[in-house]
């Protein structure tokens, strides 16, 4: 019978895409901006951790706040 875990050498399905959409969202960026390959990385990094950081808070507040007015 087949296990269901994953075998740990694949490669996620979407890694592939990540790869190949770093090289065209460089290229397209730095038409307008001028960046090195390393301050784009870091900055779309950032952008990220923002992004998350974001949605981490905008889902615990309301939580907070429902079970301080229960």
């Amino acid at each position: 019978m087949g296990s269901d875990v994953p075998d740990e050498k694949s490669e996620p399905d979407g890694l592939p895409v990540f790869i190949g959409a770093h090289d065209w969202l460089y290229q397209l960026h730095h038409r307008w901006f001028h960046l090195s390959t390393e301050h784009f990385d870091a900055l779309h990094y950032a952008g990220m951790a923002v992004y998350k950081i974001g949605i981490l808070i905008f889902n615990l507040v309301p939580m907070v706040a429902c079970f301080l007015i229960s």
